[in-house]
């Protein structure tokens, strides 16, 4: 699914006689010929903040010469013992590190700048300095990171001051709780990001902060909504959205957000004219007003929409279209016609922060892989083999294109997370070493210094000679938790079967009893035998499947029919899943959808090829899960399903090693009274 992704930041820079319009709401810049103007005459550290000034005004448009103006503040303040702009050079260089992508070395120029702030007690420059590192970890998707930091952050900005006030700002508590509803939501933490969401609209509303942020907190606060389920409220916050006025380019940019939303919402709820209505006019206006990359997403959803419908020659021409944008925006390397268009928040992003270089170019090939895709199978589907062939191997192509850009995330990700461990280190002795050098004497200072230097030099050796080797066991660690997860599983499961055998021989039933253990063996056999491996045959699984069915008919031999269907696409004697992904949610299909069940009940497990994936679909016609929690807690209030939590962990660790990822969608079915009829668990799993 889309996702909307909004990084609210502010640069902390005085403001002067020579601050100009802002081209970001919350980004503070300054017009360059009138900061050159005054350079040359004006006192050393006044200089030192000029030239920080000039580094923030043009980091986005002129990487090269903003690295220069930080060059100079950074020298002039370092000759002058000037802190304040030596943190303001640190601080800048991370947001241009940030901007290319380059989050690590953004990370430790972060890290730097928070050092000096902590130190001369600039509160709310600390406050910042939390936030800023923590919207690093979040872009390079160390999503637990940025909640560290952002609570951080948060208890900062609201530290009471001596005046009444508190460090932060109104703006301040809105732009944290942004950030942080936003890594809860990338953490399938929808619950949460709401509550951060709505708190934050909740501000921007009582004060009259601009139109555009409290439309655009209100369109992402019904996205979350609708990825909650939560129809109702999900329609009524995207409609608030389109019912603001189109003061600006800006509004009206947002307004086309939310209605593709809008679409999208309808699309779900099975209203395809109404998804169709509410789609169209955003590739028009993204087009003529030159948003290459969102009007190729619009043109893109046009052509997923009809394809839906099987209008091939509409979904065709859309798709089309959007490979035309497509190859525009690789001649251009530019998301826009003119550079003038970045601060137009068509996205989200440029309501305070330019969009980061990388981010933009794993976008834009994201968008070119599903373009590819589409007209791959629109020609598959029409005959037309020379087509489908064309762009078969330009989605191949793309997904290469993709794959290596993940690659390079995920190579990102854990140099940041080493280099915040670090630096987090390094700060905490550098505390450590200022505590103690209060209680030194004055004629100590030198050594203890000395012993500093000391120490960062054994601290950098460490770190260049114990590097790989730490990855290298953050490795191995996945994967010996990968077979603690699996040896978790299989003692839950065998404890619920023995408990069925002792069932039958309390109650004198020998032939059940004797029936059921024989199927028992056989099926811990086949458990024995894949339980050193850490991924076995579709074939076996399937065949697990069945014997763990038929020996729980013995079980409840009234209670449930079962079938298990196996797609011709897929070959299950050479395909492999990771072993016994499947059979908890049967186990739990069967303890509390059937068991609660009056009547007879039906299992599905069906195996199918979907895109390259597997899928794995467990279908039952129980009572629901709702009802099944409502039943537990009345029957055994001490009892904790464990088996779902053990595989999601499970699958979470897998995902740490692979390239592709497996995912999980459980799904309440209800009947066309909307009263629960059971449960719908999907599992995708890359071949």
């Amino acid at each position: 699914m889309l996702s909307a992704r909004i990084f609210i930041v502010i640069l902390i820079l005085s403001l002067s006689q020579h601050v100009n319009a802002q081209k970001f709401i919350v980004l503070q810049t300054w017009d360059r010929d009138s900061l050159l103007s005054v350079l040359p005459g004006q006192a050393a550290g006044e200089k030192v903040l000029t030239l920080n000034r000039l580094t923030a005004s043009v980091f986005f448009r002129d990487c090269p010469l903003s690295f220069k103006y930080a060059d100079s503040a950074m020298a002039l303040a370092k000759m002058l013992n000037y802190e304040e702009g030596v943190a303001g050079a640190y601080r800048n260089y991370g947001h241009i590190y940030q901007y290319l992508g380059n989050y690590p070395e953004a990370l430790k120029n972060y890290f730097d700048a928070l050092a000096v702030d902590e130190r001369l007690g600039r509160m709310h420059d600390v406050m910042m300095g939390y936030y800023d590192i923590a919207k690093t970890h979040f872009l390079a998707g160390n999503y637990q990171a940025t909640l560290r930091y952002g609570f951080r952050a948060m208890e900062v900005c609201r530290t009471p001051l001596k005046n009444g006030g508190t460090v932060g700002s109104v703006r301040d508590s809105v732009t944290v709780n942004g950030g942080m509803g936003q890594a809860y939501a990338r953490l399938g933490m929808d619950a949460e990001a709401l509550t951060h969401n709505l708190e934050a609209l909740e501000l921007l509303n009582k004060y009259q902060f601009p139109a555009i942020e409290r439309l655009m907190f209100t369109w992402v606060i019904g996205v979350t909504y609708l990825n909650t389920r939560k129809s109702d409220s999900a329609k009524m916050y995207l409609h608030k959205a389109l019912s603001f006025p189109d003061e600006n380019i800006n509004i009206t940019a947002q307004k086309f957000r939310a209605r593709i939303w809008l679409a999208i919402y309808f699309q779900k709820s099975g209203e395809t004219d109404s998804a169709i209505h509410y789609s169209r006019g955003s590739f028009e206006w993204y087009s003529e007003k030159g948003f290459f990359f969102m009007a190729m997403s619009a043109s893109n959803f046009r052509g997923w929409l009809y394809s839906r419908m099987n209008e091939l020659d509409k979904a065709e021409r859309w798709y089309l279209e959007s490979e035309r944008i497509f190859s525009e925006m690789q001649a251009r390397d530019s998301w826009y016609r003119d550079d003038s268009l970045k601060s137009i928040p068509v996205f989200g992003y440029e309501l305070s922060w330019p969009l980061p270089l990388s981010e933009m170019k794993y976008m834009t090939w994201d968008e070119g892989e599903l373009m590819y895709h589409g007209l791959f199978r629109i020609y598959q589907k029409k005959k037309n083999l020379a087509g489908a062939l064309k762009y078969h191997i330009l989605y191949a192509n793309a997904g290469d294109s993709l794959q290596k850009l993940r690659q390079q995330r995920e190579t990102m990700e854990m140099q940041v997370r080493y280099e915040s461990e670090q630096k987090e280190k390094q700060i905490e002795f550098l505390l450590a070493e200022n505590d103690l050098k209060t209680f030194r004497l004055r004629q100590t200072r030198v050594i203890l210094i000395g012993l500093a230097g000391f120490a960062m030099l054994i601290i950098l050796l460490a770190v260049v000679l114990v590097r790989q080797n730490r990855l290298k066991e953050r490795q191995n660690s996945l994967i010996l938790q990968q077979k603690l997860f699996r040896s978790q599983m299989n003692p839950h499961f065998i404890f619920n079967s023995l408990s069925g055998i002792h069932h039958f021989i309390l109650h004198e039933q020998p032939e059940k009893a004797a029936s059921y253990l024989s199927r028992f063996s056989k099926l811990i056999r086949s458990i024995l035998h894949s339980s050193v491996e850490e991924f076995i045959l579709l074939d076996d699984e399937r065949a697990t499947i069945v014997n763990y069915l038929e020996l729980q008919k013995i079980r409840f031999p009234d209670k449930f029919d079962f079938m298990v269907e196996m797609d011709e696409e897929l070959d299950p004697g050479s395909t492999s899943v990771p072993c016994m992904i499947t059979q908890p949610f049967v186990e739990n299909a069967i303890e509390h959808g059937i068991k609660g069940r009056s009547g007879r009940g039906l299992i599905s497990v069906r195996f199918m090829w979907r895109n390259g994936m597997v899928r794995i679909e467990i279908e039952d016609n129980g009572i629901g899960r709702a009802k099944a929690r409502e039943l537990s807690l009345k029957l055994e209030k001490d009892h904790r399903s464990l088996s779902t939590a053990i595989i999601r962990e499970r699958i979470r660790a897998v995902n740490k090693t692979s390239k592709k990822k497996i995912t999980l969608d459980i799904a309440d079915l209800v009947n066309e009274n909307g009263e629960p009829s059971g449960t719908k668990v999907i599992l995708e799993v890359p071949l």
